[in-house]
């Protein structure tokens, strides 16, 4: 959907992954499509995350040490 198409809400989408180029360009690639991108390094800090209640949608890294997507 390009920016014109959208509403003015700005959707808040958390995203989690433990290797930083990953997490950097998901974020990136996010915010310039206009979204409030939230990110997290790991599954424990992804829930401190979640206790906001804004979170409106969370791309998750399936596999993290720890507590994982």
């Amino acid at each position: 959907m390009n920016k014109e198409n959208r509403s003015s809400i700005s959707y808040h989408i958390l995203v989690v992954d433990d290797e930083l180029a990953m997490r950097a360009m998901l974020t990136e690639l996010l915010r310039g499509e206009g979204y409030r991108v939230p990110a997290a390094a790991n599954g424990e800090a992804a829930l401190d995350v979640l206790r906001q209640p804004a979170i409106d949608l969370a791309v998750l890294d399936l596999k993290m040490a720890g507590l994982d997507g």
